[in-house]
């Protein structure tokens, strides 16, 4: 959705509308939380039209997901990306660590790990998507010269 050049959300806002230079997604996965982040930044009067194009794509996916090249594509992405980052002893270890510790006979391996990915489809997509992205569970972290009063934008 927002990692690299041909990311939906770089295409949009900068390629596009030359709204942002750069738009990045992460998430964060704890044993009973989580967090999906989008960072960006854009210019004060872009602000409203960012937020809403942002909304405007996570809206899209929670109705009917990623059309089929751009699964595809992210899917192969997020596979060869861990299969490229295990090139040390130290990230294998630092990918198994943590399953060995807790559950040694049930974690995800890293090829159990890449396996689920390439099985997503849409269906798990748009059920994630709406578990996870509800209204009202969301926060918006902004610096610079900006009030919440120039945010027209409804979370």
């Amino acid at each position: 959705m927002g990692g690299g050049r041909a990311s939906i959300l770089r295409k949009k806002l900068r390629y596009e509308r030359g709204f942002v230079y750069q738009v990045t997604t992460s998430n964060e996965s704890l044993s009973d939380s989580g967090a999906f982040n989008i960072k960006t930044s854009t210019n004060k009067k872009d602000l409203n039209e960012t937020l809403s194009i942002i909304l405007s794509e996570i809206s899209s996916i929670k109705r009917k997901g990623f059309n089929k090249s751009q699964l595809v594509f992210a899917k192969n992405k997020i596979s060869k990306s861990y299969k490229r980052t295990m090139q040390t002893s130290g990230s294998w270890v630092d990918f198994h660590s943590l399953g060995e510790l807790i559950d040694p006979e049930n974690y995800l391996k890293l090829n159990e790990y890449v396996d689920k990915i390439v099985k997503i489809d849409n269906k798990k997509i748009i059920e994630a998507a709406n578990k996870y992205f509800k209204p009202n569970s969301w926060y918006l972290v902004a610096s610079g010269d900006i009030s919440k009063s120039d945010i027209e934008i409804d979370f």
